[in-house]
């Protein structure tokens, strides 16, 4: 189907040229035609269509005040459209037929962020302008190694997961990083430096070539490390594995997807013993005939047969109404 400005009429109960936001998911559009009119779009998602060569997006390239675009689940190999979108602040083209970043990106300077999983990319480029992006994601591509991302400083969360990378490189730059996700890659050791991400919270390495404590071992001097998955790994199999890794890194709670902080810990425990206690009592005797006939309404037997009365209510006086 063509998006035209009659059907977007149609489809919006506002005048076209005031609408702030757009929700064009699974509509089956195959092209867009000139959007230029709707000049107070803030918000829009394309999502789950059928866009893919260039003519079939050129309607897009005059959306110059769009700040969010979704245009994830497409057949798209080309960026031609943000060309002019350079207020846009969050961008989604993940599930597309990227072979590299667009390098329209570079026209973005606000872009924090960029979501590219689900491509087929093997390069990062064209990011060195975008000083404000603090989230990457780069999952499942076809990258080798780890971008540097030298000009980026304020990345926040990295997300590299399902992509074919061997080594961990130097990335004490990134000062802000709080959350690494490097799952399901083949890397063969946690290098020192891992250490100088001074403020790295998250990180995810399940599923790598992990298989002894040597090559886990420089976790300790991860000062904020409080979530760590190293599940799928062979140093998973090492003995007494779990309770030497929290020994390791005392500041994790949560450890290949179950918490373990103390407090947790503490709550476990008690559960445990509560209901150890429980098995342990004796099954109460059901009442014999004679007690439960004699025994007063209200009233309810202790565990040594005695009955316990409801307390009495108090008497009320003449007079002690509300005045």
């Amino acid at each position: 189907m063509k998006l035209t400005p009659a059907i977007l009429s149609e489809w919006s109960s506002a005048p076209i040229s005031e609408v702030k936001t757009l929700e064009l998911a699974r509509r089956d559009i195959s092209c867009v035609d000139d959007l230029s009119f709707c000049i107070e779009l803030r918000k829009l998602d394309l999502s789950h269509n059928a866009l893919s060569e260039k003519s079939t997006t050129a309607g897009l390239v005059e959306l110059k005040s769009l700040t969010w675009l979704n245009i994830s689940n497409n057949h798209l190999d080309h960026g031609s459209f943000i060309s002019a979108m350079d207020e846009l602040i969050v961008l989604n083209f993940s599930h597309n037929e990227l072979i590299r970043i667009p390098e329209e990106i570079v026209n973005c300077p606000k872009l924090k962020a960029l979501v590219l999983g689900n491509n087929q990319i093997q390069q990062v480029e064209n990011l060195g302008k975008l000083e404000q992006l603090n989230t990457l994601v780069l999952s499942n591509n076809r990258l080798t190694e780890i971008p540097l991302l030298l000009k980026n400083t304020e990345i926040v969360k990295l997300s590299l997961g399902n992509n074919q990378i061997r080594v961990i490189p130097d990335l004490s730059h990134l000062s802000q990083l709080r959350e690494l996700r490097l799952n399901n890659n083949k890397i063969l050791t946690i290098p020192n430096h891992l250490s100088h991400c001074a403020s790295l919270e998250i990180l995810d390495l399940g599923n790598n070539i992990l298989t002894s404590w040597s090559d886990v071992e420089s976790l300790a001097f991860i000062k904020k490390l409080t979530n760590l998955n190293l599940k799928g790994n062979k140093v998973c199999d090492e003995p007494d594995y779990r309770n030497r890794v929290l020994k390791l890194i005392p500041t994790l709670r949560v450890l290949d997807g179950q918490r373990c902080d103390e407090k947790y810990r503490l709550k476990l425990e008690k559960r445990q013993n509560r209901q150890v206690h429980r098995k342990s009592e004796k099954p109460r005797a059901p009442l014999t005939p004679a007690e439960d006939h004699g025994k007063p309404r209200g009233v309810r037997f202790s565990k040594n047969r005695t009955w316990i009365r409801p307390r009495d209510k108090p008497e009320t006086t003449e007079g002690s109404g509300n005045i």
